[in-house]
């Protein structure tokens, strides 16, 4: 069971101790903002925080998720991988106004080996050829896999759909 955590008038909120991450920039203010945001670097202790953000966020905003239709529940793992890409590097920034959790940048940073692995060590061809097909998710490896894993039906049909 993964972390899920609460909303406290709509917002997430940063239990974290001050000087836990790194600041980025301690008083940041908006052009059309009232208050300074405060800009820190996410690290892996804020996995379940960046998690609940990204998966409220999306599955109320993403029109994708809501074409799909798409609950928390069904949503909760992939957020919970997607996030966990992005703190387990400091690249993702995390904007708070006091403590509440009001933005995110969520960023994944790969160095030139792990893209041979993601590529499936396709990135860079001799002679490359430019292929239109008809569906692109024909013979894609992660296809199954990600249908199974994260358990998406298509909401007319009741069939198991990529995410």
């Amino acid at each position: 069971m993964k972390t899920r955590l609460s909303l406290h008038e709509g917002f997430f909120l940063d239990t974290r101790q001050k000087g836990e991450r790194e600041v980025v920039n301690p008083a940041w203010k908006p052009k059309d903002g009232k208050n300074p945001l405060r800009i820190e670097i996410a690290d892996k202790k804020d996995l379940a925080l960046v998690a609940n953000f990204y998966n409220h966020h999306f599955t109320s905003n993403n029109n994708l998720r809501k074409a799909l239709g798409a609950t928390y529940e069904d949503m909760e793992e992939f957020s919970y991988d997607r996030a966990e890409l992005a703190v387990k590097k400091p690249r993702s920034y995390l904007v708070f106004d006091e403590n509440k959790f009001v933005a995110a940048c969520l960023r994944t940073y790969y160095t030139k080996d792990e893209y041979f692995k993601i590529f499936n060590e396709e990135l860079f061809h001799k002679n490359p050829k430019f292929l239109i097909k008809d569906d692109y998710a024909e013979g894609n490896k992660g296809e199954t896999e990600c249908k199974e894993k994260y358990q998406l039906r298509n909401p007319h049909t009741g069939d198991l759909t990529a995410a």
